[in-house]
Formats: structure tokens, sequence, C-alpha cells
């Protein structure tokens, strides 16, 4: 089957666990015999001439700032793209991209004609104030068209979105949902909120990046320069704060070394940037999961951060990120019965870091798990017809 997935664009999105969940699903869709591709776009997507012009522009953008002639407004646009290139490369080559929308609410109706199956998720894709839910349980597709349409593991971001709550919400979004053949969420809260906001029936699934063994990753990340040194403690903080750095403080003092930073601050200006630009160009997706594999603890306020280490069995130490939504982290702790990762700032953090885990149990849960996810897949995508006739990225180009 070829199947398309809708997750939140990997192509615009300098987020190392966003990347990897939607490569996974790939993985995974590919191992069951199925050819993924995703969208690169979101509703709100312009059209392909804009977009093109767009291209050049930044690229226009990116010279004048080497040249230091780029006004200073422009200059944070510009210091993100030249430090994030790595990862959108990795996207580029490791993914069958294709752009389903075509202008602003404009699908492109013979490309989506052309697929036999949809996949959403996973990530927060049902968070209403970063996308257009409606786009994300597939609205495109007709009422009465029979082909699967599968939520494999998406969040709402939140326990409780606010803004699904109200009558008119409800009422255009309970009836897309309704219409699909499998629906899991990440999240315990989203099972229960599926069935208060739209009246539809779900299941709680891992997120995509614990369906593959840790073996995987580390094919994907061998041959690469080591990040750091081996056995060392890696920090990959995505909101920096005093607290934060003095729990890491606290870990570096306990184990008499110096961490070594994932998630590198960008300067406001590009002459800060060429001036050093190693020190500030994100780390490809190989380098940090080589980081992550490598390293002897972790500490993190990152979901997928907090994710490999777990995959990768390395004692860890979790600051919440409230900002980022919490019920995600819950989720995947209580799950693995490791609430006992998260930090508390009351000086014992340092011991929480270091404290032995029964990572027997934990790879034995994991297992049954991606277990689980595997047969979900299967099953929703088992005893479909090919409806498919045409090549969807011939369509999309």
């Amino acid at each position: 089957m070829k199947i398309l997935t809708r997750t939140y664009p990997p192509t615009i999105n300098p987020n190392y666990g966003g990347i990897l969940q939607a490569w996974a699903l790939q993985q995974v869709l590919a191992e069951l015999g199925h050819t993924g591709y995703v969208d690169s776009t979101k509703s709100s997507a312009v059209s392909p001439a804009l977009a093109s012009v767009r291209i050049v522009l930044a690229h226009a953008r990116d010279v004048l700032a080497r040249l230091g002639l780029l006004p200073r407004r422009f200059q944070p646009n510009a210091v993100r793209w030249a430090a994030n290139r790595d990862l959108f490369a990795f996207t580029e080559s490791r993914f069958k991209l294709v752009r389903l929308y075509r202008g602003r609410g404009k699908v492109d109706r013979r490309l989506a004609a052309s697929f036999d199956a949809f996949v959403v998720g996973s990530d927060q894709v049902w968070r209403p104030d970063f996308v257009d839910v409606a786009s994300f349980l597939l609205d495109f597709v007709p009422t009465d068209d029979t082909r699967p349409r599968i939520a494999y593991a998406a969040s709402f971001g939140s326990s409780s979105p606010t803004e699904l709550f109200d009558e008119e919400s409800r009422a255009s979004l309970g009836p897309l949902a309704r219409r699909f053949d499998a629906l899991s969420t990440r999240e315990e809260s989203g099972v229960e909120l599926c069935m208060t906001l739209w009246g539809a029936t779900a299941q709680r699934l891992i997120d995509p990046t614990m369906l593959l063994s840790p073996a995987h990753y580390a094919e994907l990340a061998s041959g690469k320069e080591a990040q750091v040194e081996a056995g060392g403690v890696v920090t990959y903080v995505l909101d920096r704060s005093s607290e934060v750095q003095a729990v890491v403080a606290e870990i570096e003092q306990a184990r008499d070394c110096v961490a070594t930073e994932l998630y590198r601050p960008l300067p406001r200006t590009y002459a800060e940037f060429a001036h050093d630009p190693g020190r500030f160009t994100r780390v490809t997706i190989e380098g940090w999961l080589n980081a992550l594999a490598r390293s002897g603890s972790v500490v993190t306020d990152s979901y997928h951060g907090t994710v490999f280490a777990i995959l990768f069995n390395k004692p860890f130490l979790v600051v919440l990120n409230h900002r980022r939504g919490l019920a995600r982290f819950e989720t995947l702790l209580s799950l693995f019965g490791l609430e006992d990762r998260i930090a508390m700032f009351d000086g014992a953090d340092a011991l929480r870091a270091s404290a032995p885990i029964d990572w027997q149990r934990v790879n034995e849960q994991i297992s049954q798990e991606r277990q689980h996810g595997w047969d979900f897949l299967k099953q929703s995508l088992t005893g479909h017809a090919r409806h498919g006739s045409t090549d969807p990225v011939k369509q999309s180009s």
C-alpha cells in the first residue's frame, strides 16, 4: 500500500524527537511491506510558486548574512537557518516527502487520491494552538471514502485543550474523528479526550520511536564522530532556567565532570554565529543519537530526550516542561514506573540522576508495548485492497 502520513512537518520542525518519530513510523510501515510518504505541509502552506520564491529569498538572506549586509531584524532567521541546516538535511535524504497542500487550505486532490491509506501521528498533531486540528483529522478525505484512516499515538499536547471544548469545535471535529478506522493516542488522557470531545473510542499506544529497538538507532548513528566522552553526562534542555542550571551544576560536581550540552542556544546576530559556528550549529540527528547512546546519564526537559534515555537504558533526570505539555511526560514515566526520575530541586537531584533502574523490568514493558503498537498497525492496515494507481511523488513535484 501507498500510505500518506500526516504529522507535524519534519521539514519545518528543527526538533530531534519530532523528526525521529516521523522517521521511525516510516521504518515500521516499510517493514510491514508498505511504502510510506510524509506530507511536508500544513494546511496553512503557501502555493508552490510562493514557496519557491521563499526558498530563493532564504538563500539570498543567507548570502547577505555571510557578507554582513543583512539588516539586524532578519538575522535571527538567518541564524536559525544556518544552525539547523544539518537537521533538515536528514529530513531531505531520509524521507519520501510530498506536498499535500498547494496553497492555504487547498489540497492537491489528485495526489490525495493516489494513496491507499492515511496515517495521522504522532507528536502533538491535535494540539489546537499548534495546528489546524481538522486537517489532522483528514477533513480533506471525502465522507464516503473507504480507504483506511488511522491515528497512531496522536497527541493533544494537554489533558485539557480548552480550545476543543466549545460546542462548535465538537460539532465539526467529532464526525471527522468517528470516521477513523482505528484511533490511538500517546497519552492516557488522550483516550478520555477522544470520547469526551468526539464520541470516539481510542486506545493508548507508545510513541513511534519506541516501536524500533535501540539497534535501529545504533545503526543509524554508526560511524559518526562521537559527540560525547563515553560515560559522560549529557544534557538536552530546551528551556533553560536558573533552577535547571543549578541541577546540572549539582550533578557535575557529584560526578566530577563537565556535562555535554546537546541543545545549543542560538545568538541573535549572524556575526556572532559566524565567529564560532561550531559552538552554535546544531548537532546532526545521527550525532544526537550517538551522544545519548554513549552517555553515562542524561538530564533533559524534553519528551523525546526522556524516551531515548529509556530506550538506551541510561540513568536520567527529567525536568517537567510545563510549557511544552505535561500529559505526555506523565503517561511515559508512569507507564514504566519511573516517576522517581523527576527533578524536585531539593538538593537530592544528583542522587536521583544516578540512582539504579531495573532495566530488565523496563525493557520487558517496552517489548510488550512495542508489540501492541506493531499489532495495531498490522491489524489496521490488513485486508484493505490496493487503491492507488499513480506515483504520488511525480504528482507532488
